[in-house]
């Protein structure tokens, strides 16, 4: 085996995944399950926004390594007026760690314009430093809270996400039905699936590193 596969392996086995807790009927561009949502006031819909997480992983913050946390968001603004996930308003409410829970925390960085111009689309990505000395796989879950604003209006929602069990199986493919475990004969050996989930699901490469 090369040095490259030790490496990438390595890096495979330092992070986490998670999952939306609730409304999980979105699918990121990535093939990341979602958490999606209808953004609404009491005048009607204002867009839509899709939540999901790359997970929680080791990388370099500020020169130091660190446990991180990923969220993003994709959101679609169906209104005249710029739709806004506010900043101020978008941190972890709490994170469950081994034997702990801890928050609230706010981002170290925010990628993307938070700002979605009238009916256009944008995707935003947060990230959480966890305390020193926490593993990405003693993250046992988190939720973060987000706001959107339109105007005077504002949408306030809080996102769950727990840890994704994964499981190497023989084969598998997709299915609409909820029975993962599907075998074919035509797809290779060595794929991921996630237990209780109706969707075929890979688990994309590992975010770039902070900056």
């Amino acid at each position: 085996m090369s040095v490259l596969c030790v490496l990438g392996l390595s890096a495979c086995a330092t992070r986490q995944a998670f999952l939306p807790a609730e409304h999980v009927t979105g699918m990121t561009p990535h093939g990341y399950l979602a958490a999606e949502y209808e953004i609404e006031d009491r005048n009607g819909n204002l867009g839509e926004a899709k939540v999901w997480s790359h997970g929680a992983y080791r990388t370099e913050v500020r020169g130091d390594p660190n446990t991180v946390v990923h969220v993003g968001f994709a959101l679609e603004n169906s209104t005249p007026a710029p739709l806004r996930l506010v900043p101020e308003q978008l941190y972890l409410d709490s994170a469950t760690l081994d034997g702990s829970v801890i928050g609230p925390l706010r981002p170290v960085e925010i990628r993307g314009n938070p700002s979605v111009p009238a009916g256009r689309d944008a995707q935003v990505e947060a990230i959480f430093v966890m305390p020193e000395g926490v593993s990405p796989n003693d993250v046992r879950a988190f939720r973060v809270a987000w706001t959107i604003a339109n105007g005077e209006s504002r949408y306030i929602q809080r996102t769950p996400f727990l840890q994704a069990v994964r499981e190497r199986v023989p084969r598998y493919y997709y299915s609409p039905y909820y029975d993962p475990f599907v075998y074919d004969p035509f797809v290779p050996h060595g794929g991921v699936i996630i237990h209780g989930s109706p969707f075929y699901h890979r688990f994309p490469a590992a975010p770039r590193p902070v900056p």
